[in-house]
This record gives structure tokens, sequence and C-alpha cells, in this order.
């Protein structure tokens, strides 16, 4: 049936046996019940006695009328599908479908990690790094658009990607100064005043002692940036030695008996199988092979020095 805008029904019109289906919501007309009927794109159903049809015609909306003006309003959204064309008129035994389309953005985000960059340092030793920037993640911003059909999950499609965030680049500084060797450096002398416990270095610094050690002292060296027991750097002022003995962390004054060669302040922040096996006292590092092999193996004696920093190892 097809009604016209100001029509007016004077008596029910009845269609038996249509079907209606919204979504999940079904109706069987019953014979003397129920009328179905399309207007202004609308399908509209119901028991229609003397009324305004236009009157009750929403802009994309659907309403259906029960008997005694019992009515359910469900509206039609622009996006609902119906099974029919809505300007067909309705005749009997139709099935009318109507599917309810609904979307829904989701945004979802993902981190982007950050790049770490090396930039040289003339400050530093080889091997020695530090953190000038701090590296910070990303973020990348996805937007998905989901399709559902009667409130079930039907489709879903990538709107835009985008990033919302850059990610900063982590810089680290690394060291490019290299050590520089002390193996043979008889141009200065020491003293020592025992009453006193006091050193004089070559350079004329006077530092305390505490104990006196001698014993046999070798020489090591290592890969650029390997780490010690201690996890210190490896490099030249870190020696090593039995910790039961010396403790980590003495800082320490170290000369050979024969007069040859002064290795300077040290920290002890080593230790090896010779020094546990008691065959060596101290373990001495040089940056190169050429330099262990110079020094060889050599009695020595440590000052076990006290009020003095790590630094002065450096």
């Amino acid at each position: 049936l097809s009604l016209k805008p100001g029509l007016f029904l004077d008596q029910p019109y009845h269609h038996a046996g249509v079907f209606l289906s919204i979504g999940k919501h079904s109706f069987k007309a019953l014979y003397g019940d129920i009328i179905i009927a399309v207007y202004k794109k609308n399908i509209v159903a119901g028991h229609v006695l003397k009324t305004d049809i236009s009157g009750c015609s929403h802009a994309l909306g659907l309403i259906l009328f029960r008997t005694r003006g019992e009515y359910l309003d469900i509206k039609l959204d622009k996006n609902d599908v119906v099974s029919v064309d809505i300007n067909k008129e309705v005749t009997e035994n139709m099935d009318i479908v109507i599917n309810s389309v609904t979307y829904k953005d989701v945004k979802t985000t993902e981190s982007i990690a950050y790049s770490t960059k090396y930039q040289d340092s003339d400050d530093m030793y080889i091997g020695e790094t530090s953190t000038v920037q701090a590296g910070v993640n990303g973020e990348r911003t996805i937007v998905t658009r989901e399709k559902y059909i009667n409130g079930k999950l039907d489709s879903s499609s990538q709107v835009s990607n985008e990033i919302t965030k850059q990610p900063v680049d982590e810089i680290i500084a690394q060291g490019t100064k290299e050590y520089v060797s002390q193996v043979y450096t008889n141009s200065g002398s020491i003293s020592v005043n025992e009453s006193a416990n006091v050193l004089t270095d070559v350079n004329g610094n006077q530092v305390n002692y505490t104990r006196v050690l001698t014993g046999s002292g070798t020489a090591y060296y290592a890969p650029a940036g390997a780490l010690t027991a201690t996890g210190r750097l490896a490099r030249y002022g870190v020696v090593a030695v039995d910790p039961d003995i010396i403790p980590y962390g003495s800082i320490l004054y170290i000369v050979s008996n024969d007069g040859q060669v002064v290795y300077g302040y040290a920290v002890a922040g080593d230790t090896g199988g010779a020094l546990w096996a008691g065959t060596a006292i101290v373990d001495l590092y040089y940056n190169t092979y050429d330099e262990c092999c110079q020094f060889g193996r050599r009695d020595v004696t440590i000052y076990v020095l006290e009020g003095v920093s790590e630094d002065i190892t450096y």
C-alpha cells in the first residue's frame, strides 16, 4: 500500500500473512490486525484508524503502530539496510528485513623505538662512553573503523595511520683519547719518609701510606672497552690483585725494585688466577702486548695510600 502526504484512512487496511523482521525483532501480521505500507521512504506498519500518516513520519524514521494505538518507535538510521526497495508497494507474504548498520572508530597507539647515535669525544678514553641525550620512544596513532550489522562485527578498515609523537634519538659519546704509557719512566725519583709514612712521588707531591707490600709483579692487557672483575673499565691505572691481601678500591703507588719502572698511582680493581695462586702480588695493566712484554716480570714495591681519590689514577 502506497500512501501520499495528507492522506487519511477511515477504515483499517488489511494484509494477511505479512512478515516484518527488524534486526532481532520480528512481527507476524495476523489477519485484520496490522497493515504495512511505504510512506515518504519510510516503512510504516500498524492498525491505522483515521490517522494523519504524514504527521507520524519522521525524517529517516521508522514508526511501527500496533492495535489500540500502541506503537514502537524504531528509528531507521541512514546506514541501515532494508531488504526491499522502500519505494516499492508492499504485498502480501512479503518479508521485510531491516539490518541495523553502525560504525565505530577505534583508536590504538603503537610505540616507535628511538634510534641510538654515537659521537666521538676526545675528552674520554677509548672504551669509555657517556649519555649525551636520553632516547625517548615516539608514538603512532592508528584509527580503525569497525562495521557492525545487528550488533555483530562484520568488517573493519583502517581510516588513518600517522605519527603523533616523533621519537627522540639517544646520543652516546664514545671516547677517542688514548692512554699514555708509562712503562719506563726513571726521569724522576721518589722518596719515602718511613717514620712519617709519607711518600713523595716523581712530581714532588706528597701522599700518606698505611702499608708497604713487596712481591713479584706481572703485566696484562685487554681489548678496548673490556671490564674488570669490579666492573671498572680495563685501563692503565687499574691493576689486578688478590682482594684478600689488597682490598678492591685501594689506591696504590707502585714502583719496580730495580728502579727502572715507576708505574705510579693505581686502583685495585681486578683479579686473576696468578694473584689467587700467590705467584704474583700484582698484575699491572698496559695498553698493548708489547708494553706488557717490556715490563715482563719484576719485583715491585706497593704503597697502599690513604686519603687519596681514585681520580688520581687517571
